[in-house]
């Protein structure tokens, strides 16, 4: 009953969200990563570059404060200062702007366009979207798998993409999964950026939300002994977050997130704050 309703609610919004035009914003950002390779990659890499600047400039002081915050939390190790840290911390995930909010909204206009029938022009205008998503992974760029406002995983859309992943690169393809827990703010995106080389986003006062892979192809000389052609790279929202640390039932959202990742790799690093 419950899966039926939500179902329903889902339908009522993709119906809603077609009734629409596309923003400007986001018509000028598929049309951007539609271009050449090393076009899409300049112009993701300086849109990063801007986005993080512009949250440089416009956060500095609520990401000051809440580093002060936690620095004091720590050295009373208590919870006495859970509630002013989320009060801060709020207004600071709010603001932040990143690729990946415009990513998350590329996969919600397809799951929407997907809910149309075979023949809407509007269905057929967006066919492409998995293509392109799955040719970004394979240059290296990060796939949110689950999404960190409203911890839902779109279904449709992640399994889109990695079916026209599994048709780019050659079907008998190994692939190892590696993930990393850990609670909020040990630095865990930082361990997997240093140990793989990848460019996960790390930001002082601004976590992972959500779930992230990030596709590595093996070189040959490491293939025997690793056996496989692939890593997948999963990095996660930190646990025991302080945002969600007043809420009666937040060890089943932590529970939740630990019991996807484990499940889904591996290999899993449970990364502990010393």
């Amino acid at each position: 009953m419950y899966k039926s309703d939500l179902q329903r609610e889902k339908e009522k919004l993709w119906k809603k969200q077609n009734s629409y035009d596309m923003s400007d914003a986001m018509t000028c950002f598929i049309s951007a990563i539609s271009r050449p390779g090393i076009e899409r990659s300049y112009f993701l890499k300086w849109m990063r570059m801007n986005l993080d600047n512009l949250s440089r400039q416009k956060l500095s002081g609520l990401r000051e404060a809440y580093k002060n915050k936690k620095e004091q939390k720590n050295k009373k190790k208590s919870s006495e200062n859970n509630e002013e840290i989320k009060e801060i911390y709020q207004p600071l995930s709010n603001s932040s702007l990143g690729i990946e909010h415009f990513f998350r909204e590329m996969g919600q206009i397809y799951e929407a366009s997907v809910s149309l029938t075979e023949t809407n022009l509007s269905r057929q205008q967006f066919k492409h979207l998995p293509r392109l998503c799955a040719e970004l992974l394979l240059d290296g760029f990060p796939l949110e798998l689950v999404d960190g406002d409203a911890s839902n995983i779109p279904l449709r859309w992640v399994t889109d993409v990695l079916s026209q992943l599994n048709d780019l690169v050659s079907p008998k393809s190994k692939i190892l999964v590696v993930a990393v827990l850990g609670v909020q703010s040990t630095g865990k995106s930082t361990l997997l950026n240093t140990m793989f080389g990848v460019q996960f986003a790390v930001s002082s006062g601004r976590c992972t939300r959500g779930a992230f892979m990030l596709l590595i192809k093996v070189n040959e000389n490491v293939k025997k002994e690793l056996k496989c052609d692939f890593m997948v790279i999963i990095d996660t929202e930190g646990l025991k977050s302080p945002e969600l640390a007043q809420l009666d039932n937040s060890y089943e959202h932590d529970n939740e997130l630990a019991t996807l990742v484990v499940g889904l790799s591996d290999i899993t690093i449970i990364n502990i704050a010393m």
